[in-house]
């Protein structure tokens, strides 16, 4: 077994199928082998070293994708080129979203004092990614305050929960039943569902958990 060293502390780990992937807080990404536990080339340290702005905070698999989560505001999907190589397909939100939401008064919101932003945008530190149980929604969590739903088959943005708590909401969990959980630096975790049975149309909160009582 090999003896890796890392310089920075892991903050994430990833089991998928065979193999284990980790991430450092300077954005590292790396993939290991569970069968054999030999690391593998890293796939976004050089990314991430030349661009500290682009720092990863988040990532989750799809298939042959990796989607990661970046301090810059920004979604980036990559593709298996082969097996220690990724390349960037795609940035959320992507070209055709932020056109089409360019030019509509209705597509903008306010995300502070006299500042407004089309309503695709993250304008803060993506902290937190999930996918639905069937994999054809992607969830991201902001320190925007806000958590917006993607449709994966085209990474359009189908929804946006702007000032979803009243701070940084630090982590988006799905469940089987299709509740989606954010937990805040306001110290509550929200509930948040659909309004029929078939979780369609849009979400709205269904319950608060925590506040003071989180607190110390």
């Amino acid at each position: 077994m090999s003896k890796e060293i890392y310089h920075l502390p892991i903050r994430t780990i990833h089991v998928i199928f065979t193999v284990v992937s980790t991430k450092s807080p300077a954005g590292s990404i790396s993939f290991f082998s569970a069968s054999k536990l030999h690391r593998r080339a890293p796939v976004l340290s050089n990314y991430q070293s030349r661009r500290r702005k682009r720092r990863v905070k988040s990532l989750v698999i799809l298939g042959d994708k990796l989607i990661s989560a970046h301090q810059d505001h920004k979604i980036r999907v990559w593709k298996t080129i082969d097996d220690s190589k990724y390349k960037c397909v795609a940035t959320l939100p992507t070209m055709n979203d932020r056109f089409t939401s360019l030019f509509s008064q209705k597509s903008y919101v306010e995300v502070r004092r006299h500042k407004k932003r089309t309503w695709v945008h993250h304008v803060d530190a993506v902290s937190s990614l999930a996918l639905s149980q069937d994999g054809s929604l992607l969830y991201s969590a902001s320190w925007d305050r806000s958590f917006k739903v993607w449709r994966t088959s085209d990474f359009k943005c189908l929804e946006s929960i702007e000032k979803a708590h009243d701070d940084a909401v630090n982590a988006v969990v799905v469940s089987r039943d299709g509740f989606c959980y954010t937990g805040s630096a306001d110290k509550t975790i929200k509930v948040w569902s659909k309004k029929d049975k078939n979780h369609s149309g849009r979400y709205f909160k269904e319950t608060s958990l925590g506040g003071e009582r989180f607190g110390r």
